[in-house]
């Protein structure tokens, strides 16, 4: 009776939210005179979600349960259901900067909730995390605080129109499909809405952008957004670096495409809002590029976040061991044939490397992405093939970390499969490390307004030594499939459904058995098909 409740009630305040907002008009704009323009606008997602046999049938445990088992039977839960929504609200500013430039600004608050009987994320070693949706988590807080300033026709002779941009404050920032550099905050817990990824701009941003066509230049500073006792532990270290992104590319077209079949989903925050502004970014027709980061400061807590000193066999997380450390990255992406734009290729190759004392890493990671884009056929079916190795590490034990550490990677702007790979796998079980991933993705619209896809994934893990466990010694992790449809029923309004079926392989289910051994309930069996539906509406006005 009280579940029919909560849902009449979030039914009807969706029917509310959409009835007040229907004759709106998208980012709606205050003022616009002279040069000086002011935009209000929200930005808000809601979902539903299922999940049956969490952890292969092992399930998994609230927040508040104890840090160590056993478990009882009543505390590890096989099957959760749970509701996210969040809103976004923003006011942006632009003015004339005398006669150089202009100036912006932008502001912007989210609250986020979740609420149900707790999500799917797992609880198995190592990732010992749990379910993010204990004690209600509800939360709002600045998101973006940013002034900034863009050329804008004052160069436009000599290098062209807004040839150099100025920003600084709190704010988002994405490298490409944000394989390296996405989100500056993790969602979920104390956060709310993990799913939906609401949050996602860094603290004391300082970026600089030179687009001298066909060359263009990032220079950016950056400090992820960490706050431990709102993420109860599970948030990822505190990390300050500086970076460098310089590319050659071809700009596509001027105004924005159509977007290719599966690239219509729910809003990522981490792509910034810019409604006031006079020259918009165009998309690449293709680009070719280089990226460093390097890690001037970051969290290293001995045991936690860097290898306990003295000590041969080292507790660390994934995300460890970062002060210090330097990411080289190449990437290729885009179509690059003239004689065929329907043939497109996306690859990168990341390296990690550290010599600090107690912190010494030497990771890698990498993956290539052909594809072809049938334009001539009905519903323009697009293929995906793509190959990924995010480096695990055979020997945990001798103070090197090989295992690669993710960084920031979020979704990006090319939809679903990038970066979290699998509605069920990448969501809930596991991050982008110890893993080698085969995709295959069929993507087509059906119409204007529908597109549709689905995506195949196999999962190896690429060392079983990591889990440091010797009942853990096959690398078939899982397959998953996912079948996804996207309906942009209005220019504001998109909704998008998700059944997706992770079929455990023979490394996963071992993980669960010894996860069920070591803390219960006895007897549990494990290694049963995970399942997934899920439904959620984007809204951007």
């Amino acid at each position: 009776m009280l579940g029919r409740l909560r849902c009449k009630a979030l039914i009807s305040l969706f029917a509310m939210l959409v009835m007040g907002i229907r004759t709106a008009q998208a980012h709606q704009m205050l003022y616009d005179q002279d040069g000086y323009r002011l935009a209000v606008g929200i930005e808000a997602g809601f979902g539903g979600f299922v999940v049956g046999n969490v952890d292969t049938g092992a399930g998994n445990v609230n927040t508040n349960a104890p840090l160590e088992g056993p478990f009882p039977a009543s505390e590890r839960r096989i099957t959760r259901g749970w509701f996210e929504g969040f809103a976004k609200p923003f006011v942006e500013l632009e003015t004339p900067f005398f006669d150089f430039g202009h100036t912006y600004a932008l502001v912007s608050v989210v609250g986020a909730l979740t609420r149900g009987s707790g999500d799917a994320t797992s609880s198995l070693a190592p990732q010992g995390a749990r379910s993010t949706t204990s004690d209600a988590p509800q939360h709002a807080a600045l998101e973006d605080a940013v002034v900034g300033w863009h050329s804008g026709n004052l160069f436009a002779d000599s290098l062209g129109e807004d040839a150099i941009e100025l920003s600084g404050g709190r704010q988002s920032f994405v490298l490409g499909d944000a394989f390296l550099i996405g989100a500056g905050v993790v969602n979920g817990f104390g956060r709310a809405a993990f799913y939906l990824q609401p949050r996602a701009s860094y603290d004391n941003a300082a970026i600089l952008k030179l687009n001298l066509s066909p060359v263009r230049a990032k220079l950016f500073n950056l400090s992820n957004r960490v706050d431990q006792d709102l993420m109860q532990g599970f948030d990822q270290p505190k990390s300050r670096f500086f970076g460098l992104d310089i590319a050659v590319f071809e700009s596509g077209e001027p105004e924005p495409r159509p977007r290719a079949a599966g690239e219509k989903q729910a809003p990522t925050a981490a792509q910034a809002v810019q409604t006031t502004r006079v020259k918009k970014e165009v998309p690449d027709l293709w680009s070719a590029g280089f990226n460093f980061l390097h890690f001037y400061e970051a969290d290293s807590t001995a045991g936690t976040f860097s290898y306990p000193v003295g000590e041969t066999s080292p507790a660390l997380s994934l995300f460890g061991n970062r002060k210090g450390l330097n990411v080289y990255s190449g990437y290729l992406a885009g179509s690059l044939f003239k004689f065929d734009p329907n043939i497109l290729l996306y690859s990168q190759f990341a390296l990690e490397r550290n010599d600090a004392v107690d912190r010494r890493v030497s990771a890698a990671a990498w993956y290539v992405e052909p594809a072809y884009r049938f334009s001539t056929l009905p519903w323009t079916p697009q293929l995906n093939l793509r190959y990924a190795h995010f480096g695990g590490d055979p020997n945990p034990n001798n103070r090197v970390k090989q295992t690669y550490d993710p960084l920031f990677t979020t979704q990006g702007d090319r939809g679903f499969s990038c970066w979290f790979l699998g509605e069920i796998f990448g969501q809930y079980i596991s991050p982008n490390s110890n893993l080698n991933v085969t995709v295959a993705h069929l993507k087509f619209s059906p119409l204007d307004t529908l597109d549709a896809g689905i995506i195949y994934y196999n999962f190896h893990f690429d060392q079983t030594a990591q889990f440091n466990n010797p009942l853990v010694t096959s690398k078939n992790a899982a397959q998953e499939v996912d079948f996804y449809s996207v309906w942009s029923a209005t220019e504001w309004l998109t909704v998008s459904g998700v059944v997706a079926f992770a079929v455990p392989g023979a490394g996963l289910k071992q993980a669960a058995q010894s996860f069920v051994i070591d803390n219960g309930p006895l007897g549990r069996s494990v290694g049963r098909t995970m399942t997934l539906a899920e439904v959620f509406v984007s809204i951007k006005y």
